[in-house]
């Protein structure tokens, strides 16, 4: 039996690599990327989010996906009814891109995204307070600089606006959670 075994690992291994030596076809190959990301916004005071996203490219130059993000630092209210409780806020959706000059090492690329989110309020024992939750559209336009340092790496650095809309709490408009904001990422995949 360990012959068998054998033998075939020996005929495994020679094919594959047999097929090392041959040049794939890069026009029939599918790329795309996946990219954690940080992001910083000056809403009502500055605000920390971190997030990922991931995209396929429909050419070279032209990609879409999707994106979610989380806020990271601790934020309390000081407006309002709920003035004194923590907020959280998150959203996920869309997004696609454009790659000007994508074969340079340095370009710049332009991304939009859309999609949905939440807010809601924590009291002091981190009990989620029901009345203090709404759900808000997201959009996000986002111009950043990519430097890709070997093939299958890049990364980006830019500033991006957010807006929100369909957004009510207490003591707080839309406008207070809309603003421009740095934006950095590192991008692994097939670019």
């Amino acid at each position: 039996m360990k012959k068998y075994v054998l033998i075939i690992l020996v005929l495994f291994f020679s094919n594959y690599i047999n097929a090392q030596d041959e040049e794939a076809d890069d026009t029939s190959s599918v790329s795309g990327f996946i990219s954690p990301f940080f992001t910083t916004t000056n809403m009502i005071k500055p605000c920390n989010f971190f997030g990922g996203t991931g995209a396929l490219f429909l050419n070279k130059n032209i990609f879409f996906g999707g994106f979610g993000i989380v806020m990271i630092n601790y934020f309390k209210t000081d407006r309002g009814i709920y003035s004194g409780n923590e907020l959280d806020l998150g959203c996920g959706g869309l997004i696609g891109g454009f790659v000007f000059y994508p074969s340079k090492k340095i370009h710049p690329i332009f991304t939009i995204g859309a999609g949905g989110g939440s807010i809601s309020l924590c009291d002091k024992n981190k009990t989620r307070i029901k009345e203090a939750y709404d759900d808000f559209l997201f959009f996000n336009g986002t111009l950043e600089i990519e430097y890709r340092p070997i093939k299958n790496l890049a990364i980006g650095i830019g500033g991006h606006y957010q807006i929100i809309s369909g957004l009510k709490l207490d003591g707080y408009s839309e406008n207070d959670f809309c603003g421009p904001g740095l934006y950095f990422n590192i991008k692994v995949g097939v670019l």
